[in-house]
Order: C-alpha cells, then sequence, then structure tokens
C-alpha cells in the first residue's frame, strides 16, 4: 500500500496583480504569493518567499475577479511540477484580515 499526501495551506500577500488567460478551453489565473519568514536574518530583518500559484478553470476567474496586489490570503492547495518549475496549484482561496 503506497501512503502519498500532496497538500500545502498558506497564507501571504498577493504580490503582483493577478494574470489571467485562456488555456486549452479553460482559464488559467497566475500569482506570486509573498510569504514573510517568521525570524529575522543576522541584519535583523525578516525575509521574504516568494512562492508562484495557479488557479484552474472556474476558480482561476474567481481569483482573478476577487484577488488583487497586497491582499492577504489563505490558500490551500498542493504541489506540482509545471515545465521545470514548481508551482502551488490551489484548490481553494480565502482572503483574510
Amino acid at each position: 500500500m503506497s501512503f502519498n499526501y500532496n497538500n500545502v495551506s498558506l497564507v501571504g500577500r498577493v504580490e503582483s496583480e493577478p494574470e489571467i488567460e485562456d488555456v486549452s478551453d479553460t482559464f488559467k489565473t497566475s500569482l506570486t504569493l509573498a510569504i514573510q519568514r517568521p525570524f529575522k536574518n543576522k541584519l535583523g530583518e525578516y525575509e521574504m518567499d516568494y512562492i508562484p500559484v495557479v488557479f484552474w478553470g472556474r476558480l482561476a476567474t474567481a481569483a482573478h475577479k476577487h484577488l488583487n496586489q497586497s491582499d492577504a490570503v489563505l490558500l490551500d492547495g498542493r504541489i506540482e511540477m509545471l515545465g521545470k518549475s514548481l508551482v502551488i496549484v490551489a484548490d481553494n482561496f480565502q482572503k483574510v484580515g
């Protein structure tokens, strides 16, 4: 029996305006999620991680309609390879704050 589990929950801020495109009879929205690390570096500054996120189908149109740059968002999804890059494919999202 195999035990595989690929689930990600992230909270961060939308780094730039979401971009939507029509791909093979469905919609794809892409954005970058900025997440502040919970600790300071040697200079006493917080570092950021920038995570690429993709939404597909009806969720893509909802994300494009409701998410804007600097919005705080909670999303659930999974890690996938798109080409040679790791991305988060969102299954659900909710604005927070």
